[in-house]
């Protein structure tokens, strides 16, 4: 994770070594869900400002922690993943894509 580029802010830097230590403990579903799912719930990638370095640690954490949950059977857990990551995109990602023509329609 530490080659994915990134201005390395102290959140991006804590992120990747989350990471980084998650897939240390791949074996163990359950070490990786504790390390991984405070920051998640909290939204740790907010505080990245580089959009594309934001969008792809979040969906690092997410596709990681997801795993982890299937492995521990957590349905619900995966359904709170994938409904953060969905609002997230709806709220911050839909929005580059837009023309400035479109922005402006009712």
């Amino acid at each position: 994770y530490a080659d994915l580029g990134g201005e390395n802010t102290v959140a991006e830097r804590r992120i990747r070594q989350a990471l980084s230590k998650a897939e240390a403990d791949s074996a163990s579903p359950r070490r990786v869900r504790e390390r991984l799912w405070t920051m998640f719930q909290q939204h740790g990638w907010m505080q990245i400002s580089d959009r594309e370095i934001r969008r792809s640690l979040r969906d690092s954490m997410a596709l990681v922690l997801t795993s982890a949950c299937s492995d521990l059977g957590r349905r619900e857990d995966i359904a709170l993943i994938n409904r953060t990551v969905e609002a997230d995109n709806l709220l911050f990602h839909r929005r580059q894509k837009q023309s400035p023509v479109d922005a402006v329609r009712p």
